[in-house]
């Protein structure tokens, strides 16, 4: 292969990475996010071992309730941001054995690849919001008791 088809080939292999980028910085949002919502439910929990009873303590349980599930939903999220990253990675290595090797990849492979990555980012991103919505009714559930309306 010539030193110019073998550039073209590294440039068209390489213009995934750009979604490849963007998927580790979403997978490393949702893995920072998963540790603040664990250090959170380790916090609540060690409030609760003080408390005796009373309506802090089933708000505390109800907040702990809707981290766990909200830690479930960030631990999805980031195994289908995984998935999108494997599909681009995919795409790359597709598009690179097809111009280095000549080995005649169909194109659609690439692209289909390519189209999985997305769809999986996608749904890792809705996957994300629902977890965002949950995020309001714990913090209203904590505010609730806190501070109660006079």
């Amino acid at each position: 292969m010539p030193a110019a088809g073998a550039l073209d080939a590294i440039v068209t292999a390489l213009a995934p990475a750009a979604g490849l980028t963007s998927g580790i910085f979403l997978a490393n949002g949702l893995a920072v996010r998963f540790g603040q919502i664990s250090s959170r439910v380790r916090e609540l929990n060690r409030e609760a071992r003080t408390l005796t009873d009373g309506d802090r303590l089933a708000s505390v349980r109800r907040q702990v309730d809707l981290l766990v599930r909200r830690a479930h939903l960030v631990q999805r999220s980031i195994l289908v941001a995984f998935a999108g990253l494997f599909a681009l990675i995919l795409t790359i290595l597709a598009l690179l054995l097809d111009s280095f090797f000549e080995l005649r990849t169909p194109p659609a492979l690439a692209f289909g690849a390519f189209s999985v990555g997305l769809l999986l980012f996608g749904a890792a991103l809705v996957i994300s919001f629902t977890e965002l919505s949950l995020s309001t009714r714990t913090l209203n559930e904590d505010v609730r008791t806190s501070f109660p309306k006079q």
